[in-house]
């Protein structure tokens, strides 16, 4: 409690001055910086709670960035479009899957999704079922995960004769309804947009092939 008896010269680190900026829903923390016009290491410094890569799904959350920082990532939060607040997929691992496998089928790095879920990836032999991931993608593009010949034409055949739109999720939304709504199945839903799992994030688009 008293280091300085023991000749121990402690002198404590400036805290850094930070303000608050409310953020609704999943934002990848990498846009959230590139916003505030900060450094990614800056923001989860800043935030420690947030252990994966973006912020949480269903709620809204305080996120902390350095002092006059604030105006600038809400000016810029309120002018940029749904589709690019999240630059990741999120994928539900299924029965014997590992980071490794996980990572080829969306063309990531072991290490990208390893660093963007807090797993240290030289522990991560196998993966809990039912755990859902983050993907990181590149800025510039969206890619679907590699799907095989067989399987691009099962979508073909599943599209025949429909016309296809795209639907963007709203808060509440699941994969039932939206089958529902527009005469599909889920399982048609989750291979026309190359769904590992049931999980849909507010603002995203999904392709929908409607019947006539």
């Amino acid at each position: 409690k008293a280091p300085e008896k023991y000749g121990f010269d402690v002198t404590p680190e400036p805290v850094l001055a930070y303000e608050t900026v409310p953020v609704q829903g999943a934002v990848d923390l990498r846009v959230i910086a590139e916003c505030a016009g900060t450094g990614l290491d800056s923001v989860q410094g800043l935030n420690p709670e947030l252990r994966r890569l973006a912020t949480p799904a269903n709620r809204t959350f305080e996120v902390k960035v350095p002092q006059g920082r604030g105006p600038t990532l809400k000016r810029c939060l309120t002018e940029l479009p749904a589709e690019k607040r999240v630059t990741f997929r999120t994928h539900v691992v299924a029965r014997g899957q590992t980071l490794a496998s996980v990572a080829r089928l969306y063309g990531a790095k072991v290490a990208d999704v390893a660093s963007a879920n807090a797993i240290e990836a030289s522990k991560a032999k196998r993966l809990a079922r039912g755990t859902e991931l983050i993907i990181p993608i590149p800025r510039a593009s969206v890619p679907p995960p590699k799907r095989s010949t067989a399987a691009a034409t099962e979508v073909a055949d599943l599209t025949t004769g429909r016309t296809r739109i795209q639907y963007r999720i709203k808060p509440g939304d699941t994969l039932t309804a939206i089958a529902a709504r527009y005469r599909a199945t889920v399982h048609e839903l989750m291979s026309w947009n190359n769904l590992g799992g049931s999980q849909l994030a507010a603002g995203d688009l999904l392709t929908v092939y409607t019947r006539p």
